[in-house]
This record gives structure tokens, C-alpha cells and sequence, in this order.
């Protein structure tokens, strides 16, 4: 793997990290403010609610996944421009396949 493409990935990975991660409590929070009079009412214990919103979760990642990706795609393309690290790459010679290729 390129020097490029490690640096490329590494810049856009950290995002999509935070973005998935702040969909999915948000997620996690809204679902809970919806269904709290439920979990308390059935008496249920905190690692079955954590195991219901763990599988709540697979099912709700299909949703989560797109939206992330795009913020994070934003953010990366935003930091780079405002860096003029795009304007470096295409400088060197790469193509902008090359660059979006990671």
C-alpha cells in the first residue's frame, strides 16, 4: 500500500469512526427515551437491554452506514482542501481517480 493511500485512509477513517459512533448512541438514546416506561415496567436486567440494543443495532447499521460514510467523506474532503492537500496531490501527478481510489 502507497504512502498516499495509507495517509488518505487514515484521514478518512477517523471520521467514519466518529460518525458511526455518534449515529449509533444517538440512535441508542432516542430508541431508550422511547421504550424507557417498557424496560422499567418489565423489570428487565441492564445486560438484556444491552443485548437488545446490540441486535437493534445490526439491524439499524444499513442506515447508519450510509450517512457516516457521507459525513465522513465531507469532513475528509474538507480537511484536505482547507490544508490544499488536494492541490499538493494533483500537483505531484496524481489523477483524482488515484486520490478518491483509498
Amino acid at each position: 500500500m502507497r504512502l498516499l493511500d495509507r495517509y488518505i485512509l487514515k484521514e478518512f477513517l477517523v471520521p467514519f469512526f466518529y460518525c458511526i459512533m455518534a449515529f449509533s448512541m444517538l440512535f441508542v438514546v432516542m430508541d431508550l427515551f422511547t421504550n424507557l416506561d417498557e424496560i422499567l415496567e418489565s423489570d428487565v436486567a441492564n445486560a438484556d437491554v444491552g443485548i437488545y440494543y446490540l441486535c437493534k443495532l445490526s439491524q439499524a447499521i444499513e442506515y447508519l452506514i450510509p450517512i457516516s460514510l457521507l459525513l465522513a467523506t465531507l469532513y475528509c474532503l474538507a480537511q484536505l482542501t482547507r490544508h490544499h492537500e488536494l492541490i499538493a496531490m494533483r500537483a505531484g501527478g496524481q489523477s483524482l481517480l488515484r486520490i478518491i481510489l483509498p
